[in-house]
C-alpha cells in the first residue's frame, strides 16, 4: 500500500510539474536591423535621408498567441547638408514595449503572422561636424507610438526568422536656447530580426 501511495504522489507531483511548465511564459530573445524611411512632417522638405537601424528586445508570450515585449532601438538617419564639409545626422533612439497578438501557424508550414503595438520612450539627437568641430544637441525624452504587421518563420525549434513592417511616431521638444523647433518624428522600418527561443 506504500508503494502505491507513493507511487500516487510521484506522478501527482509530475503532473503538476508539467502544467507549470506548461503555464509558464514562453520566452524568447531577439536582434533586430532594418531600414528606415521618413515620412510626414518630419521630412517635409525632403533634407532627411533614409536611415539604418538595429535594437534588441525581449518577448515574453503568455499564451501561444498572446505575447508582450520589451526592448531597446536605436535609427539613424543622415542630414543632407548644403554647406560644404558639414555632415550631420539625426538619431532617434530609445526604448520600446508592448503587446504581439499572433494567429495559429498557417496549415502545412511553419509561418506565424502577428501584428503588435505599443509605445516608444525616445530621445532625439541631433548631431553635425564641421572641420573638425562636432555639436549634439538632444531633444527632451517623450513618450510615443509604434504598430507593425509580422511574421515568424521557425527555422527549427530555437531559431526563427522574423520579417516586420513597422510604424513609429514621437513628438519632440528642445530646450528654448537651443534654438529648434518642437517637431514630430516619424518613420516607417522595414526590418528583419533572429529570434531565439529559450
Amino acid at each position: 500500500m506504500r508503494r502505491i501511495t507513493l507511487f500516487a504522489t510521484a506522478a501527482a507531483l509530475a503532473a503538476t510539474v508539467q502544467a507549470a511548465e506548461a503555464q509558464a511564459p514562453q520566452l524568447a530573445l531577439e536582434g533586430r536591423a532594418g531600414f528606415a524611411f521618413p515620412i510626414g512632417e518630419w521630412n517635409e522638405d525632403e533634407v532627411l535621408e533614409n536611415g539604418v537601424g538595429y535594437g534588441a528586445s525581449v518577448i515574453a508570450m503568455v499564451t501561444p498567441q498572446i505575447g508582450v515585449y520589451a526592448g531597446w532601438e536605436t535609427y539613424e538617419f543622415s542630414i543632407d547638408e548644403d554647406e560644404p564639409g558639414v555632415s550631420a545626422d539625426a538619431t532617434d533612439v530609445g526604448y520600446r514595449a508592448g503587446i504581439s497578438l499572433s494567429t495559429p501557424p498557417l496549415p502545412g508550414n511553419r509561418i506565424t503572422p502577428f501584428v503588435e503595438a505599443g509605445v516608444i520612450y525616445n530621445v532625439l539627437e541631433i548631431g553635425a561636424n564641421a572641420g573638425g568641430t562636432s555639436l549634439q544637441i538632444l531633444s527632451d525624452r517623450t513618450i510615443g507610438f509604434e504598430g507593425g504587421v509580422g511574421v515568424v518563420g521557425a527555422v527549427n525549434s530555437r531559431i526563427s526568422v522574423v520579417p516586420t513592417l513597422r510604424y513609429r511616431r514621437h513628438d519632440v521638444e528642445f530646450d528654448s536656447a537651443e534654438g529648434l523647433d518642437a517637431e514630430t518624428v516619424e518613420y516607417v522600418v522595414i526590418g528583419v530580426g533572429l529570434r531565439l527561443h529559450m
